[in-house]
């Protein structure tokens, strides 16, 4: 049958110890907030599951023609089984006419982690996603955007975020958006 998606309630406290393993401290919105922005009509809280088995999350916003992939994780004991290529196609089967897009960390030489973000960001572009040549800094912290359908502006992206804080207009400082060639 292979990977489909199910409310994340359903295992709300594996994905809640996944989601706060799988992402620095620095990377999280509070749990709560995911919870309660899950219930509006463009937002979705998934559980992953392999047929009947949990393997991860995947935490998603819809803006227009847009999907932004907020946070995607599989569990440490499902790792290595190539269920992240399988999420994502799964998720490009659902949304066939939708533009993906997500953020990684920039490959920085000086990274103590580079070799990791090295590794993901060769997971994503065997996966079909491209660089956007667009870096949205949160908190301070760069992050690279990859595209997956198409290709987006760094405006789009601007107003994808925008959309994504809603009510929250505080926020807005804390996300800038630039593209590559300015850096």
């Amino acid at each position: 049958m292979g990977i489909n998606f199910r409310p994340a309630e359903e295992n709300s406290s594996k994905v809640k110890a996944l989601y706060e393993n799988a992402f620095p401290k620095r990377e999280r919105a509070p749990f709560w907030l995911l919870r309660q922005k899950a219930r509006q009509s463009h937002v979705a809280f998934h559980s992953l599951y392999d047929d009947e088995s949990w393997i991860g999350l995947l935490y998603t916003f819809e803006y227009a023609d847009i999907l932004l992939v907020l946070y995607l994780a599989i569990d440490d004991s499902c790792r290595s089984g190539g269920y992240g290529s399988k999420a994502l196609t799964a998720l490009r089967a659902d949304h066939p006419d939708k533009r993906i897009i997500l953020s990684i960390e920039q490959i920085d030489e000086q990274a103590g982690n580079l070799e990791q973000r090295v590794k993901r960001r060769s997971f994503y572009e065997k996966n079909r996603y491209t660089s956007t040549g667009i870096i949205v800094e949160e908190l301070g912290q760069p992050f690279e955007m990859l595209i997956s359908g198409g290709s987006i502006t760094p405006e789009e992206t601007r107003d994808v975020y925008r959309s994504l804080l809603g009510k929250i207009p505080s926020l807005l400082p804390l996300i800038r958006v630039r593209d590559l060639i300015s850096i």
